[in-house]
């Protein structure tokens, strides 16, 4: 007899027996912190490393496959995932199995799953307290930070991407310096470069830090930290950095900034990329529109923003079709048109990587370079 039960509390007895789970779903694998990394079972995974389910703390249930970016979810979302091929009602007949909950006594399935909802509730309100500890440390180490970045390691750093003060006309007053910044993976501080990621409402909710390495001869380049040197720290779903107002030329001859993102016009457009230096690449050539940072390529698509932008250009990178970035940028484009807005998507010449190679000259194969 099938026993009336919904689709939470399964959610929530699977997380229970998370660990168990992941072992049974993705075998060979290993607990490192509050994670099981293995390798991923649905792909040609050979190397354990970006597929992993957190098992423990205030995110266990969730998992995630960095190489997917479509990928993720709760613990039911990983039975489809990897059992069902992505068929939810077959997950929960799978679950239903798994958990033995059509054969189980009423009243023990009753406790388990007072306790799964418990054990859930607590989790949930320690993921709350957990991110707002975050938002706190953002806020502080933002507001720590030097404001005025001319003469800082980071003014060096942008110069060293082509990206000067002098061919922007104006300091991105949304960068900061911090001296001294902790970076987990490596155990030690590094200087870096910070920028505010603030909500629709214009709340700081995250900050996002590009570490950096100040060389002997005093030219700075990126940490030497691979995919780590760039970090967030807090959520920062649907924010972004407002990293410029847009510029136009005024009667006088000067620049003149366009109102801000809360007082732009109905019909307004505005540009959004992922990387910092490539916005400010394109900043740097063309100033009149306002230029958002998204963080990643997978927030481009939930991007908050006010009803009277009605034209978004996504500053595309040259990737490789099929890629995490090129299934991001579909993702994107579907989601803005949905929301009625009228969408582009510039990008360099194909012998460039990136909007950033584009201003300094560098082509792909390093010819060119100036």
């Amino acid at each position: 007899m099938t026993r009336p039960i919904d689709i939470g509390e399964i959610v929530a007895l699977l997380t229970a027996r998370i660990g168990e789970l992941a072992a049974t779903l993705a075998p060979g694998g290993h607990v490192a912190g509050d994670e099981y990394k293995a390798l991923n079972p649905v792909r040609a995974d050979r190397h354990i490393g970006s597929f992993s389910v957190c098992v423990r703390g205030a995110k266990a249930g969730t998992w995630k496959d960095f190489a997917d970016s479509d990928s993720g979810g709760d613990a039911l979302d990983l039975v489809a995932y990897i059992e069902t091929g992505g068929d939810k009602r077959q997950a929960i007949k799978w679950a239903r199995a798994w958990l033995g909950i059509d054969d189980a006594d009423p009243a023990e399935l009753r406790r388990r799953k007072e306790r799964a909802v418990a054990a859930k509730k607590e989790a949930d309100a320690a993921a709350e307290r957990q991110a707002a500890k975050r938002r706190g440390w953002a806020q502080r180490l933002y507001l720590s930070s030097i404001e005025d970045i001319r003469g800082t390691p980071v003014e060096r750093y942008l110069a060293g991407r082509g990206i000067t003060f002098a061919r922007l006309g104006h300091v991105p007053r949304v960068l900061r310096y911090a001296p001294r910044c902790w970076h987990s993976e490596s155990a030690q501080e590094w200087p870096a470069m910070v920028a505010a990621i603030v909500s629709l409402k214009g709340e700081m909710i995250s900050v996002h830090r590009t570490y950096l390495e100040v060389n002997r001869d005093g030219s700075v380049t990126k940490a030497p930290l691979g995919e780590e040197a760039k970090k967030t720290l807090g959520l920062f779903a649907g924010g972004a950095i407002r990293l410029w107002r847009g510029y136009v030329p005024g009667k006088d001859g000067k620049l003149k900034a366009l109102p801000r993102l809360k007082d732009l016009k109905p019909g307004a457009s505005v540009r959004v990329g992922e990387s910092l230096e490539d916005c400010l690449s394109v900043a740097c050539v063309k100033p009149e529109l306002p230029i958002l940072g998204a963080v990643s390529g997978g927030n481009i698509a939930g991007l908050e923003l006010p009803e009277a932008v009605t034209n978004i250009a996504i500053l595309c990178q040259n990737d490789a079709a099929g890629s995490t970035a090129a299934r991001d940028l579909d993702r994107a484009i579907a989601a803005h048109l949905r929301q009625g807005r009228s969408v582009t998507t510039p990008r360099p010449p194909a012998d460039y990587k990136d909007w950033n190679d584009l201003l300094q000259g560098k082509r792909r194969r390093g010819e060119g370079v100036a």
